[in-house]
């Protein structure tokens, strides 16, 4: 290095150094033994929407046939859209819960006595993030480290939350390691609002933002089948157990990766903004073996 200050001669000076990697370091992961979901239902408890919560309670048998079906290790739970804890006498319903169709059919029947400023975005974040969701809790067990996670709003109206729908779709897809393992669905008025024997619906031009943004799906609310809503679940969580996030940055070029402790050269790729090592399609580890 050199200097040519005008107040001052000529100096050289020599810098030497040495760079040196970081230390190995091995993350470890066991297959999910079945695909793990957690699906939270945000609904709207307003004046408007007797005639929609009864159509989903009457849509209990069918949503969860449809989980057990794909054969999902699945929680769900309900919050309104203006109160973040889980609803209902049992606010965390799985396979193992004794008719859990009937469970989930008498959750989503809040009433209509809750506030008219709907806003599924807000609460349904603020039920999935601490201190709600944090050890001692009153959500505290809903969110699993290792599952995908499906955020899914029943309103008539579009979302009121403060804030824009970019940064709500941000703030959403950092609740999990991999974006692509959380969306934001809704079954509500769509982008031109609509009128049916249940009832009408205004556009939802927000909730239709988030949900483009985060790859989930909607429904009109006054369409008689919500289903579909619930069709790009299997997809999310196949490919979040193809994921697996690592604990630190590595140098690319320096990865091994082994299942069972065989190396495997191909069929897998590190995903840098992520960082996660994600296995292609045809090369995804069984249930149950060592990553």
């Amino acid at each position: 290095a050199t200097t040519d200050h005008p107040d001052h001669e000529e100096i050289e000076g020599t810098i030497e150094g040495t760079g040196v990697a970081d230390d190995e370091w091995m993350d470890g992961f066991v297959a999910a033994e079945a695909s793990m979901i957690d699906i939270l239902w945000i609904v709207d408890n307003s004046c408007s929407m007797v005639e929609e919560q009864q159509t989903l309670s009457a849509m209990a048998v069918d949503f969860i046939d449809f989980l057990q079906a794909e054969g999902l290790d699945f929680q769900v739970a309900v919050v309104s859209t203006d109160n973040a804890t889980l609803q209902g006498a049992v606010p965390i319903i799985s396979a193992t819960t004794p008719d859990p169709a009937a469970a989930f059919a008498q959750n989503v029947l809040l009433g209509t006595t809750g506030s008219g400023n709907e806003q599924p975005l807000n609460f349904g974040y603020q039920a999935v993030t601490p201190p709600m969701s944090a050890p001692g809790g009153p959500n505290d067990g809903f969110l699993r480290t290792q599952a995908g996670l499906a955020l899914i709003a029943l309103s008539d109206e579009d979302d009121q939350s403060p804030g824009g729908g970019p940064a709500w779709a941000a703030s959403i897809e950092a609740l999990k390691d991999d974006p692509d393992a959380v969306t934001f669905s809704a079954v509500h008025g769509l982008l031109t609002g609509c009128s049916g024997a249940g009832g009408g619906a205004y556009a939802g031009p927000r909730l239709h933002e988030v949900v483009e943004a985060t790859g989930g799906a909607e429904v009109s609310i006054c369409d008689a089948d919500w289903m579909p809503v619930l069709e790009t679940i299997p997809a999310m969580v196949a490919q979040a157990q193809a994921t697996f996030p690592l604990t630190f940055q590595p140098i690319p070029s320096t990865l091994q990766v082994t299942v069972e402790g065989a190396e495997l050269t191909e069929g897998w790729t590190y995903d840098e903004p992520g960082n996660a090592v994600v296995f292609d399609a045809d090369h995804v580890p069984e249930p149950g073996q060592e990553i």
